[in-house]
C-alpha cells in the first residue's frame, strides 16, 4: 500500500515536468515496478 501511495505521489510530483497526464505517468511507474520485480524474481530463480 505504501509503494502505491509513493508511486502516486511521485507521479503527481513529476507529471508537470514531463507534461503528461498524472495517471499515464503513474501507470508507467507501476509497469516499471512490475518489470523490475519480475526481473529480480527471474535472477533469483536462476
Amino acid at each position: 500500500m505504501l509503494i502505491i501511495e509513493y508511486g502516486l505521489f511521485l507521479s503527481i510530483l513529476l507529471a508537470p515536468i514531463f507534461n503528461k497526464n498524472y495517471f499515464e505517468l503513474y501507470s508507467a511507474l507501476k509497469i516499471g515496478e512490475i518489470v523490475r520485480v519480475t526481473k529480480e524474481e527471474l535472477i533469483s530463480l536462476m
